[in-house]
C-alpha cells in the first residue's frame, strides 16, 4: 500500500507480520482497535471482509484524516493497515477484484497483474507453511 516501495519486500517478513510473529497482547489489541476505528471511519472502503482493494497511497489519505486529538497514531494506522493488507481474505480480493478503492469508495485504479501475482504467491507460501506445520504436529 505504499507508493514507493514494491508491494511486499518480502514473503518472509510478511509472513512473520501476519501469521503472529513476535507480537504481544497490547499490540494486537491496539490492531484490532485501530482496525475498528478504520471500519466506522472510512465504511466505504475497509470491510471486515476484506472485500475492497485499496488505493495505492490510501495510508497518506488516512494520515490526513487523523482524529485531531491524537488519540491514534500514525505507527497505529501503519500496523493496522500492514494487517489488514495482509489478511488472506484481502490477498484472495486482489485476485479476484480489477478496481482500487479511495477512502469515500470511489474507483481509483485499478489492480494491478503484478500485484494479483504477488497476492497468488503469498497464498501459496501461506499453505505451504500450514501444511509444514501440521506435518511437524501429525
Amino acid at each position: 500500500f505504499f507508493c514507493r516501495r514494491p508491494l511486499f519486500s518480502s514473503l518472509k517478513r510478511e509472513t512473520r507480520l501476519v501469521l503472529g510473529g513476535q507480537m504481544n497482547e497490547e499490540q494486537k489489541r491496539t490492531i484490532v482497535e485501530t482496525q475498528t476505528w478504520l471500519f466506522q471511519s472510512f465504511p466505504a472502503c475497509f470491510r471486515s471482509d476484506h472485500s475492497c482493494p485499496l488505493k495505492v497511497g490510501i495510508l497518506k489519505d488516512v494520515f490526513d484524516r487523523l482524529p485531531a486529538d491524537k488519540s491514534i497514531s500514525r505507527l497505529q494506522i501503519r500496523r493496522a493497515l500492514k494487517f489488514y493488507t495482509n489478511h488472506p481474505a484481502y490477498q484472495k480480493t486482489l485476485i479476484k477484484k480489477k478496481e482500487r478503492f479511495d477512502l469515500e469508495g470511489n474507483i481509483v485504479g485499478e489492480v494491478k497483474e503484478e500485484h494479483k501475482e504477488t497476492a497468488k504467491k503469498i497464498l501459496s507460501f501461506r499453505r505451504i507453511k500450514a501444511f509444514a506445520h501440521k506435518s511437524k504436529e501429525g
